[in-house]
């Protein structure tokens, strides 16, 4: 599954703003309001990272602020159109992996949630084997070996490629744009999307049929078919 982000808001505004940029870049997105009486933000949290709106003023979110970091043990990123430096400093005392101002930058915004996951640890939960179907074709991808197989045919993929396959799957079939391949595979911020397509254009001569990685004309790709749980008698 992609990388999932809670997205604590309180400014609809913020919500509005952060939701289409934050699912376009493949991330699953849990979006909930906070409020001054809250007392229990840790309950039913889903992401990998915490985006937290804190507003000026707001020093009784503190204490749940702390809570919610210990308990659930995930780094947090605060968002905050006005913070003074002091509170900052608590912040980062408690733990706070970030403090990002507002308005944001996506540039800003993508880099320092995946230096905040870099810093933390995250890993991709554990799975050793994962099952694609297509139309007419099986896809298995062993991760303990990083090996994939065509109908039982072991495919010759690159690191680079067997990543990209794995981001497509992980999006659940749905588009991932070229940015983010780039950022997320390839570790480039910026760059030639040649070097990308050429990627891609590998990966689909390894699966012998085009078709099977859809290319969405200005924006990016997405791979054809669903994912089963297991593989099929």
């Amino acid at each position: 599954m992609a990388i999932g982000i809670t997205l604590f808001f309180k400014d609809n505004k913020t919500e509005s703003e952060l939701l289409p940029y934050l699912g376009a870049e493949g991330y699953r997105v849990q979006a909930l309001l906070v409020d001054e009486g809250a007392t229990a933000l840790h309950e039913a949290i889903e992401g990998d990272c915490l985006l937290f709106e804190l507003g000026e003023g707001d020093f009784s979110l503190l204490t749940s602020l702390k809570e919610l970091i210990e308990k659930q043990k995930k780094p947090l990123i605060v968002l905050s159109r006005n913070i003074s430096a002091l509170v900052r400093a608590e912040l980062y005392r408690m733990g706070v992996q970030d403090v990002i101002p507002l308005p944001w930058t996506s540039q800003a915004l993508g880099l320092r949630i995946r230096k905040a996951l870099s810093r933390s640890g995250f890993k991709e939960r554990n799975r050793s084997e994962l099952f694609w179907q297509f139309k007419e074709d099986r896809l298995k991808l062993d991760f303990d070996g990083h090996l994939v197989y065509l109908n039982d045919k072991e495919l010759s993929l690159t690191n680079s490629q067997w990543t990209i396959l794995v981001a497509l799957i992980d999006n659940d079939g749905l588009p991932l744009s070229r940015s983010f391949l780039l950022r997320q595979c390839l570790q480039f911020e910026q760059g030639n999307t040649r070097t990308l397509d050429n990627h891609i254009k590998n990966i689909r001569k390894q699966l012998g049929n085009r078709s099977y990685i859809e290319t969405m004309r200005g924006y990016g790709y997405k791979l054809s078919g669903k994912a089963l749980d297991k593989r099929a008698p």
